[in-house]
């Protein structure tokens, strides 16, 4: 008896998607999709806190290593003072777009 397990107590799906801040239909879509880890229980969905700190570990983007001037991202057309281009992993729409794009370089019209 001196070998108890613990147990996580289920959450369930409206609980889990409020706790990720999302809505619940996302984070259906994110079972669907196979992308979030779940338990099924007499045709209802339930995670843990295990399988939400999963889920929201996956979705880290790394930090910039370097800070753009701001000039240059006033010519780049960052309104947001943030550094261009940090922080979208690479193959996302912004990269898949323009994989020419620099942001150290003035943009030409075309």
């Amino acid at each position: 008896m001196g070998n108890a397990m613990s147990f996580e107590s289920p959450i369930p799906e409206a609980e889990a998607a409020k706790w990720l801040g999302i809505e619940k239909t996302t984070l259906q879509k994110l079972r669907r999709a196979g992308e979030i880890t779940f338990r099924k229980f007499g045709g209802r969905y339930f995670y843990t806190k295990a399988d939400l700190m999963e889920y929201l570990e996956q979705q880290k983007v790394p930090a910039c290593a370097e800070k753009i001037a701001p000039s240059t991202l006033a010519r780049a057309g960052s309104q947001s003072g943030r550094t261009a281009g940090c922080g979208v992993p690479p193959g996302t729409r912004e990269t898949a777009i323009r994989p020419d794009w620099n942001p150290f370089e003035p943009q030409r019209k075309q």
